[in-house]
């Protein structure tokens, strides 16, 4: 079966909005089902009926984000960092500081067209890797408002390459520029989009238990105004009928079949051009995962145990550098999450044992999820 996006074939940011309907004769939010609003490209529209004014709360969404791209794009480089003209070579030495070897030749930053793109997943700890990866001296990345690029899935009809590559953060020659849209993975369409532009790209993926992903994206929703699914529980969001069936179409679970989305991406890149990342172990050993993708994309190891310190309020990582700074996740970040009961949670591990098997033997590799 081939891979179909977690949302309708509608704007992805529209339908993520549809949770904002508002009432006609009320003008008041409604509580919607999830599962109404987001479906399979399968579906043939959303199960809601748009007003004029949820419409206009999609397009006002939409028209800002487009803004804050377009001025992104329009941008320039320069021959300066902090103030002061850059000079060095290309090999670095110093990796506490960012600093070259100063060998007399001026360098001037430009914008390069990214040789790695992570994919996702979200809700799969990928904020977390680019806040660490921006420290890395010989890498570049968009670190900045909006930071998915989103170009493979929303722009690509609707602006040239060269905007793209205007989007991507100023770099030196030396440097290599990493982009991110954790919609990529699940968006049908876009693996081959990459492959057209670059059959060279580098991709990805950084995968998370499947319940804990979906769970996690549940808690965002309910923590983020604009998703609006009020008083609607997990069991709702991810089971449908009287039965309450586990809903293979629901956001939620379909975000976390990793096999049926898996397969766009190995049909479109050879299996050395796509690293796995592992949530888990990312989240345990942050250093450990970030060396292989250090060596995966070809730049010198940066991260080590000792950069790194533990918060035990979030019981996250923090990046910490010999500055003496202290580097965290912002504080809806490491929010906790409901508690799962027992029969809901061992029909979702029945539901995603084979597709987990199935997805091990696709990358031939496993992942120790406990079920």
């Amino acid at each position: 079966m081939g891979s179909y996006s977690i949302y309708p074939a509608s704007s992805t940011t529209a339908v993520k909005l549809a949770h904002a309907i508002i009432s006609k004769s009320k003008n008041t939010v409604l509580n919607m089902d999830i599962k109404s609003a987001f479906r399979s490209s399968k579906a043939t529209k959303v199960k809601s009926t748009y007003t004029e004014n949820a419409s206009a709360i999609i397009r006002k969404e939409l028209e800002r984000r487009d803004r804050r791209a377009d001025m992104l794009a329009a941008t320039t480089c320069n021959c300066t960092q902090s103030g002061k003209p850059y000079m060095g070579n290309k090999t670095q030495t110093d990796f506490y500081t960012g600093e070259v070897k100063n060998d007399g030749e001026k360098q001037c930053m430009k914008k390069q067209f990214p040789k790695a793109i992570l994919i996702g997943l979200t809700k799969g700890g990928t904020s977390a890797l680019m806040t660490f990866l921006k420290f890395h001296p010989m890498i570049a990345l968009r670190a900045y408002d909006p930071k998915d690029t989103k170009y493979f899935n929303h722009y690509y009809t609707k602006r040239p390459l060269d905007w793209y590559r205007n989007i991507m953060p100023c770099s030196y020659l030396h440097q290599i520029t990493i982009s991110k849209s954790t919609e990529y993975f699940f968006t049908p369409g876009v693996a081959e989009r990459i492959r057209h532009f670059d059959p060279s790209m580098k991709i990805l993926l950084m995968v998370r238990e499947p319940i804990a992903r979906a769970l996690s994206q549940f808690v965002m929703w309910k923590y983020q105004a604009k998703y609006r699914i009020g008083d609607t529980s997990f069991e709702d969001a991810v089971t449908t009928g009287i039965n309450k069936e586990i809903d293979e179409y629901s956001a939620l679970i379909s975000g976390s079949n990793y096999q049926r989305h898996m397969k766009a991406w190995l049909d479109n890149f050879s299996f050395n051009q796509i690293l796995i990342l592992d949530s888990l172990n990312f989240v345990q050993n942050p250093a450990e995962e970030l060396n292989k993708l250090e060596d995966f994309v070809g730049v010198e190891r940066f991260f080590t145990e000792d950069k790194f310190v533990y918060n035990a309020t979030k019981h996250k990582y923090c990046f910490s550098p010999h500055d003496g700074s202290i580097n965290c996740m912002g504080s809806n970040k490491g929010i906790p999450h409901p508690v799962i009961e027992k029969e809901l949670r061992v029909e979702l591990e029945e539901f995603f044992r084979p597709r987990n098997k199935m997805f091990f033997k696709m990358i031939n590799r496993s992942f120790d999820w406990g079920y």
